[in-house]
């Protein structure tokens, strides 16, 4: 996964289920659906289509339900920024109201996990005929966090915004290190699923420190930033900075990704 340098709403009064924090849809949501332009209109019909594909049975559904978003004219830059954290978001409400199991719901992710990975690679093909990437950044997905949805969709924005990246999910804190020695890097993003995890990451943000240098900015966002503000999950992790706007994490970083894949602001 190396690019360029190494780099709810209730439909019923069912019970809420806590659990569901820790799903996929939930580290998709926070990370993909704030893209710093604005709110993006959804088709509801389309979506509601979209999903029943999703959740349908046979390997095949994963095609058709690309194939019903490609049929309506929908461009890939929107299906993976915005139909694909909607139906997220979709399958999220309905397992907390108990109207959908945690099967369909795990087969549902993981074929939007593998919707979002082959429509990023096209894209990713596109892009890459342009010229070579001038900025490059880390995404870490600390250690025992297994829903790794949100992180690739990240990803695929950061390439498309012309950042070279290298993704390091589960790695052990010594593999870790290395691949963060093993480049320049001019920023790391740290997802961070869940709140309980904070003491982690933190632990987390001073090997990242360590190998990347002091200079490079470290960014923090992901789940968490549902339950406390940005600024106590910058406090408590000690991150340079915390936002779920890949846009203005960028800005913040000092950084300025164009989508000719050159240009760098000077750092702060």
């Amino acid at each position: 996964m190396t690019d360029g340098k190494h780099f709810a709403k209730p439909r019923q009064t069912a019970p809420i289920r806590q659990p569901v924090e820790s799903l996929a849809f939930r580290v998709l949501d926070v990370l993909v659906s704030r893209t710093g332009r604005g709110p993006q209109a959804v088709d509801s019909d389309l979506l509601a289509s979209f999903c029943d594909a999703i959740r349908g049975p046979g390997p095949e559904q994963q095609d058709f339900a690309l194939a019903l978003l490609r049929k309506a004219r929908v461009p890939d830059e929107a299906i993976v920024d915005v139909y694909v954290p909607a139906a997220a978001r979709l399958l999220g409400d309905e397992w907390c109201v108990d109207t959908t199991s945690f099967a369909d719901v795990t087969i549902g992710t993981s074929r939007l996990q593998a919707m979002l990975r082959d429509v990023n690679e096209k894209l990713g093909e596109k892009q890459s005929v342009k010229s070579g990437c001038a900025v490059s950044a880390l995404v870490v997905v600390p250690q025992d966090e297994y829903h790794t949805l949100g992180a690739v969709a990240v990803v695929g924005r950061l390439r498309r915004a012309g950042v070279s990246v290298r993704l390091c999910i589960g790695q052990s804190d010594g593999a870790m290190m290395d691949i963060a020695e093993s480049a320049n890097y001019d920023a790391a993003f740290v997802t961070v699923p869940q709140g309980e995890k904070l003491d982690v990451v933190a632990q987390l943000v001073i090997k990242l420190r360590m190998s990347l240098g002091y200079g490079v900015p470290l960014v923090a966002g992901g789940a968490s930033l549902t339950h406390i503000s940005e600024a106590e999950l910058k406090n408590r992790t000690g991150v340079d900075h915390a936002t779920n706007d890949l846009d203005e994490a960028l800005r913040l970083c000092g950084l300025m990704a164009s989508q000719h894949g050159s240009g760098r602001t000077e750092r702060r």
